[in-house]
């Protein structure tokens, strides 16, 4: 794969077509070839279309993505606004010290019809939200004031969730 891409870089080209560019490598091999074609886009101005499953490759070498289903362009933009226009659920994960369960259908709960909640395991609990229907600390206001809480995660969602909801 790195002699193919070195050999595809001998006449300084334009554009470079790149098929599933890290595929079979190791990490560390993956990361220079990323770094590499990183460098080669903004040193020689080189336009980079990548077609590729890996979508690390995506997240780490593009500012563009192009989404086609079936035949079909479903998506035409910058990656950030891919983010902002399907990526906006983010997921609380909150495991408790004492209770089973947290209560967000009370009365007392503002959040309580832009929030969903699954119970994961015994003691720990999953919230799913909207950013922009959130405020985040308030909502971990909430619940640190109400439960002993063990631990508590955030997770945004990632490229490949996103791309499963389109």
């Amino acid at each position: 794969m790195r002699a193919d891409l070195a050999a595809s870089l001998l006449h300084n080209p334009c554009v470079l077509f790149l098929d599933e560019p890290t595929i079979g490598l190791d990490v560390f091999a993956k990361e220079k070839i990323r770094q590499a074609l990183k460098y080669i886009n903004s040193n020689f101005n080189t336009t980079l279309l990548l077609t590729t499953h890996d979508l690390d490759d995506i997240e780490e070498i593009c500012e563009k993505i192009l989404i086609i289903d079936k035949g079909e362009v479903i998506f035409h933009d910058m990656l950030g606004e891919l983010k902002k226009s399907y990526g906006n659920q983010s997921l609380l994960t909150v495991e408790l010290i004492d209770k089973n369960s947290i209560d967000i259908s009370g009365a007392d709960c503002p959040f309580t019809s832009a929030l969903t909640q699954k119970q994961v395991a015994d003691k720990v609990v999953t919230i799913s939200f909207k950013d922009s229907e959130i405020n985040l600390p308030e909502l971990m206001k909430f619940i640190v004031t109400r439960y002993q809480v063990k631990d508590l995660s955030i997770k945004k969602p990632e490229l490949e969730d996103i791309i499963k909801s389109i």
